[in-house]
């Protein structure tokens, strides 16, 4: 029943998602959120149930962020619905506020600094996530809406991603899928990603459990 569930609901994001152009090249462009954000202090349950946080920069000033997507129980949310669902939205509108705001606080005339690094954990994320269609519906309306943002992402790790959490990117892909191509993503052996990534990033820029050191401390935390 679980698997039928899941490839009912996987065949439903491709039929939304198929319909849009995701793949188009982008200039790098700023994103016009509202202007309210930079204030906004959202509800400290979201901050709680949705972390994610800016561990530092690389070789050249690039904001890292993490964003520990496999705890992200969107699904709850979008079943609560009205004030709780519009807040989330919110939410994550404000994290990529912060990305681009990130990018440009490093940046000077002569280093610009034009994109940002994501690290994407989907460790635990399962089939209740994406066996509900409004869920799906949630999920792709914001993925349209940050689609245009991908450019300011120089790359992504998408990190212990199981079958569900691989089936899910393979049907963003008609949406993502100019970010996704450019991004690296693995499984649940930290053995073969964390020598990756240390290859890419600076190891003191990241937690301990990505590779990084034990007295490391993240530059913002949000959640």
């Amino acid at each position: 029943m679980e698997k039928f569930i899941l490839i009912s609901c996987v065949l439903f994001l491709w039929s939304t998602s198929s319909c849009v152009s995701g793949n188009s090249p982008h200039k790098r462009a700023v994103v016009k959120f509202d202007n309210a954000l930079d204030k906004w202090v959202p509800p400290m349950d979201l901050q709680l149930r949705f972390p994610y946080y800016l561990t530092g920069y690389d070789d050249e000033n690039r904001p890292i962020w993490v964003v520990e997507f496999g705890k992200w129980n969107l699904r709850k949310v979008v079943e609560q619905g009205g004030e709780s669902l519009h807040n989330l939205s919110r939410y994550i509108d404000q994290a990529f506020w912060r990305l681009q705001r990130s990018i440009d606080l490093r940046s000077t005339p002569e280093f610009p600094v034009t994109d940002g690094i994501g690290i994407f954990d989907l460790e635990n994320y399962d089939v209740f996530q994406i066996a509900s269609v409004p869920t799906l519906q949630f999920i792709i309306q914001k993925a349209r809406e940050i689609e245009p943002t991908t450019p300011h992402m120089d790359k992504g790790f998408f990190l212990n991603v199981n079958f569900v959490a691989q089936t899910f990117l393979n049907f963003l892909k008609p949406v993502l899928g100019a970010f996704l191509a450019k991004s690296e993503i693995y499984g649940t052996n930290r053995a073969r990603w964390i020598p990756d990534m240390l290859k890419k990033l600076p190891r003191d820029q990241l937690p301990e459990w990505y590779g990084g050191y034990k007295d490391f401390r993240p530059v913002a935390v949000y959640g």
